[in-house]
């Protein structure tokens, strides 16, 4: 239960929703976890979508690159967080792994958002 709560600390955006202000165990945090993800990778890919529509086929081209490496990068960096977190409790690692990828696809829709308004 504490490294929960040290989890809900270092990560408020945990508590985006109304069932996870307050998670009581492992498994809701996961749900929580998991409905973080869902809705922000809705948002990368609507985001993703609307930079594609109205680029010249070489732009879009271009992107399309840039994304699949930055997939590539936000793989590697999560798993790398979650994999370090990892050593000391499996499970929070993996929690971390998930946030930093639901925060890193949050980045990415914002900066996708403002180079195509």
């Amino acid at each position: 239960m504490k490294n929960l709560l040290f989890l809900l600390v270092i990560f408020p955006s945990l508590s985006f929703a109304a069932n996870c202000v307050n998670p009581e165990n492992s498994d809701e945090t996961w749900i929580c976890l998991n409905k973080q993800t869902k809705t922000t990778e809705t948002q990368l890919a609507s985001a993703y979508q609307k930079a594609l529509r109205g680029l010249d086929v070489e732009d879009k081209k271009n992107l399309i690159a840039a994304q699949r490496l930055w997939v590539r990068y936000k793989e590697a960096d999560c798993n790398f967080i979650s994999t370090n977190i990892g050593k000391a409790d499996r499970a929070l690692g993996q929690a971390y792994g998930r946030q930093c990828a639901n925060e890193r696809a949050i980045q990415r829709t914002n900066e996708l958002n403002s180079m195509f308004k």
